[in-house]
């Protein structure tokens, strides 16, 4: 049989016996499957009842490293911000003083109601209606309203501050294999995770020290 490549042509068939056209589309199949960069596909075309094998393209050349790694940031930061805010907005377990505990919804309209809320007890209220997630309505002490605003903030600045030292990290990683590696939720290298570690820590002095000041105030 002669060697089916491009310029190759044969009869077509009649009948339901296709073995002509079975070859030469496995051999078209396994050069496209194993065509290197630069070598041109192949195609069959079936004209004046006649099949013939013939060349198009070209395979592309593969992605510089380079050009993988910038693909792979622009991924890999998407995927960090869609994962900090379902972290997020998934919500917080709320341990009360009495040992209750809680789950609240923390979606963008949820964040501003507890913001609300917080801003009530304030303004000098000693209860509030609030509600858990999917519970009913109910009056909250101004120390519950106070343990609740302090963990919805505790976590969104855990999230966000996290997020961002990852999204540095993603940002200036130079080595391709890492990169692969890096996803929301793994251990930040030592110089981010100490950056994190000492916002945490001032952002928490700054939320206990509204939440003292509050409990100060409605002693009086």
């Amino acid at each position: 049989m002669e060697i089916i490549q491009p310029g190759y042509t044969a009869p077509v068939e009649e009948g339901e016996n296709f073995a002509t056209y079975d070859a030469i589309s496995k051999t078209v199949e396994e050069h496209n499957q194993n065509a290197a960069p630069g070598e041109k596909y192949w195609g069959i075309s079936i004209e004046n009842s006649t099949y013939t094998v013939y060349d198009y393209g070209e395979v592309p050349m593969p992605p510089s490293e380079a050009e993988q790694m910038e693909t792979m940031r622009t991924e890999k930061l998407k995927a960090a911000s869609d994962a900090c805010e379902a972290a997020i907005t998934s919500g917080i377990d709320v341990l009360f003083g009495d040992g209750r505990q809680e789950h609240f919804s923390l979606e963008v309209p949820d964040q501003s109601n507890i913001d609300g809320v917080f801003n009530a007890v304030m303004l000098g209220a000693t209860a509030y209606p609030y509600h858990a997630d999917g519970k009913q309505c109910k009056l909250y002490s101004a120390a519950d309203i106070v343990t609740l605003y302090t963990a919805k903030q505790s976590a969104i600045t855990q999230q966000t501050t996290y997020n961002n030292a990852l999204r540095q990290w993603i940002r200036r990683e130079n080595s391709l294999e890492v990169l692969k590696g890096i996803s929301y939720g793994v251990e930040l290298p030592e110089d981010l995770k100490a950056e994190v570690a000492d916002i945490l820590q001032k952002a928490k002095e700054q939320v206990e020290a509204i939440a003292k000041k509050l409990e100060t105030s409605q002693s009086r």
